[in-house]
């Protein structure tokens, strides 16, 4: 129903005294001129009864009051308009007077509202308008304020008309490209495109129905540009990857070359390099002469520069040119090795921590040492605290951090420590436990540089703690299980602005489970109750892929099995039944780790993105993962460009016997093909993969050849030889 139709309807039964309810069934139009042919002839009859008539009374104009005539016997009773001050003035036999036209304000109208609804009476459709004066002032029509009520209702659908007769079909814009010569157009030519509308319909852009045409034209060429070209010379046989040419010079037509024609011709040249490549692959020499297997303890990459320790010695190896120097002999080689959570770590300025050894009183003590990769800069770091100064003496209970700039450890006292390699800067953070063992153990290191670590303070329990390496900011965060039981807080991440970590026991907490915190008392609770009263799920191994935190629980039957949280108790959920969960490495999209499913399949490489339905097995090589009661290699899984390295045990075919072997695999995570890596060249006695970083997208590790153990190399080809020709 038209709205203007609708707001007639409501304004003409307004001012009709109405007492009754009726329904209105037709055309809403019809109903209009009926309603208004009734009001015409009431206001007929109306005016036809009205005793009174007004009287008609000149009005003259002035344009301002001094254009006013002279007010006299002869315009006594003259009525003027007066434009500039628009008011009536009129002429008495005092003068000319200001009528005042506005008469006294009168008392506040009701308010007539109309209230619209769905009509209950139409047989069809409809609507219900009812009008009714706002008694109480409310805004609101109410039920006790409704005067009159009109249904109109809508009428049948009719039935459908025929279809109309199709349009005459539009006309196609078409493009037309051609070559555009050198000319007025383009000095050194281009392109010309023609934009036109096909009105012939022959699908070709004629030039009669050409409507607009421009032009992309070619730069211009000069003499003062410098033109690089790069020639494949193909593959040598010292140059397994291909050797390249590498040439330079202006495009200036020096000899016989055309100056300003974007080619680099011979003449031209001014300076060119052979380039040599070759595959990265074998040991990248003899490194450490005379060596037996077993002795590169830990090996970590820096920039260009990998530095490892052999025995007492920490060399660092450049693998641009496989120069090695030894820094000093100085590495705590009985618990130097990366198996025991000692690896150095870097700061962000570039120093190298790590754990030495220094001769005290005849007896060689474990402490700090630092390195800028220079044998003058290695040296141990010193403190001046009281009762422990000297050398800084380093706890092997816990491993390194650093907020990027400090690094916190264990020191020889139990307690916490922080050092920035100064003397003034390397310090105990703070005495926890005077009287007694600490129990220190350090968890991760936030984004807004806090330190969480568990401690026993002597009053509480093992609990969750943080620092910013400050005493004065150094405190518990939350006393999880009151009085003096632990809080059993450990494996601490940071994931979706909290820590999260595993907290509580049997005695106080209803188990160990899912906990996380923003750092504060209030805000450290129990997260998610995985088994409920039952039992502990203990989930641990925690790590990030994408927007999910995932980790390994015991469910409520008993098994161990993959988990996914997106930091919502909705989105908490088992994943995966794996059993388990080994040498885990994120991509960002994905989440890699050697995993088995009991009686389904042994270990082998699986992946997810946090959900279970992309929760699936990756390879299968046949693994064991477990060889003589110990993990096989420290070496799993690295990711180079689209290719997955990682090492695993397998049964091979040996002179008519199968026996377990450990294997390099290449997996290219795009086309899902999985393939052995040819360590020919590594002795066959001693197919290990042991420590592994990444320079360049070559991969390196450690291993065994004929020199003995030694450094490794495999991946993309890289340049190792340049020759200048002019």
């Amino acid at each position: 129903m038209n709205k203007l139709n609708v707001f007639f309807v409501a304004i003409l039964v307004v001012s009709v005294p109405i007492a009754s309810i009726s329904v209105w069934q037709g055309d809403t139009q019809d109903f209009i001129q009926d309603i208004f042919e009734d009001e015409i002839v009431n206001e007929i009859e109306n005016e036809e009864e009205s005793p009174d008539s007004l009287v008609e009374w000149d009005v003259h104009y002035a344009m301002t009051s001094t254009d006013l005539p002279l007010c006299d016997s002869s315009t006594e009773g003259r009525l003027y308009y007066v434009q500039s001050s628009m008011e009536f003035q009129v002429c008495l036999s005092n003068g000319w007077s200001v009528i005042d036209i506005e008469g006294p304000q009168g008392d506040n109208g009701i308010s007539i509202l109309m209230r619209v609804s769905t009509s209950s009476f139409c047989p069809f459709t409809g609507h219900e308008f009812e009008l009714g004066n706002d008694a109480n002032e409310n805004g609101a029509l109410e039920d006790g304020e409704v005067v009159v009520s009109v249904d109109i209702c809508d009428g049948a659908d009719g039935i459908d008309g025929e279809n109309g007769t199709n349009g005459v079909n539009g006309i196609n814009s078409l493009t037309e490209v051609t070559e555009e010569i050198s000319g007025t157009n383009c000095a050194s030519g281009g392109i010309k495109i023609d934009f036109g509308l096909d009105a012939n319909y022959d699908g070709v852009l004629n030039q009669d129905e050409v409507d607009i045409t421009r032009y992309v034209c070619n730069g211009i060429f000069s003499s003062n540009v410098l033109i690089t070209t790069v020639d494949d010379l193909g593959i040598t046989e010292n140059c397994t990857a291909g050797q390249y040419r590498i040439s330079s010079g202006m495009d200036n037509g020096l000899g016989n070359a055309i100056a300003g024609n974007g080619e680099l011709e011979p003449s031209e040249v001014t300076l060119s390099s052979l380039e040599c490549h070759k595959i990265a692959y074998g040991p990248i020499g003899d490194l450490t002469p005379g060596m037996s297997p077993g002795e590169i303890n830990w090996m970590v990459n820096h920039g260009q520069e990998i530095y490892y320790s052999h025995q007492k010695l920490l060399i660092k190896v450049n693998v641009t040119d496989e120069s090695s120097t030894i820094l000093c002999e100085c590495v705590s080689y009985s618990v130097g090795n990366s198996g025991n959570g000692f690896s150095p770590i870097f700061t962000d300025n570039g120093l190298m921590y790590f754990l030495g050894t220094h001769e005290s009183t005849g007896q060689y003590i474990r402490v700090l040492w630092v390195t800028n990769g220079t044998v003058s800069g290695t040296s141990v770091v010193m403190n001046d605290d009281v009762q422990n100064g000297g050398p800084t003496r380093v706890s092997t209970s816990n491993p390194f951090m650093t907020d990027g700039v400090k690094v916190y450890f264990q020191g020889s006292n139990g307690e916490l420590w922080v050092s920035d390699s100064t003397t003034s800067g390397t310090y105990m953070v703070l005495e926890i436990n005077p009287n007694s063992n600490t129990n220190l153990a350090l968890n991760v290191v936030d984004s807004n540089g806090w330190l969480y670590f568990t401690a026993n303070d002597g009053t509480h329990g093992n609990e969750l703690w943080k620092t910013d390496g400050t005493s004065i900011n150094t405190s518990m965060v939350k006393d999880i299980a009151l009085g003096q039981f632990d809080g059993g807080v450990y494996g601490c991440i940071e994931f979706d602005g909290y820590i999260y970590f595993t907290g509580g026991n049997g005695n106080s907490m209803g188990g160990s489970e899912l906990w996380r915190t923003n750092g504060t008392e209030d805000g450290t609770s129990k997260f998610f109750d995985i088994n409920g009263d039952i039992s502990s799920s203990y989930p641990g191994y925690y790590h990030i892929v994408g927007d999910h935190l995932i980790f390994q629980a015991t469910n409520s039957f008993g098994e161990q099995s993959i988990w996914s949280t997106d930091g919502t108790v909705s989105g908490t959920n088992q994943i995966s039944d794996i059993t388990t969960f080994h040498s885990v490495l994120s991509t960002g999209d994905f989440l890699y780790w050697l995993g088995s499913t009991s009686g389904v399949h042994d270990y082998e490489v699986w992946r997810t993105d946090g959900t279970a339905i992309n929760t699936t097995i990756v390879t299968e090589t046949g693994g064991h993962l477990f060889v003589q009661n110990s993990y096989s290699s420290s070496f799993y899984h690295t990711l180079i460009g689209d290719n997955l390295y990682f090492s695993n045990v397998i049964d091979v075919l040996d002179n008519g016997e199968f026996k377990q072997k450990e294997i390099l695999f290449e997996h290219n995570i795009t086309t899902n093909i999985t393939n052995q890596v040819d360590v020919s060249y590594i002795h066959v006695n001693y197919e290990q993969f042991d420590n592994r970083c990444v320079i360049d997208e070559v991969l390196y590790f450690s291993s065994v050849s004929e020199y003995g153990r030694e450094i490794f190399a495999y991946g993309k080809s890289i340049i190792v030889d340049e020759e200048q020709i002019l």
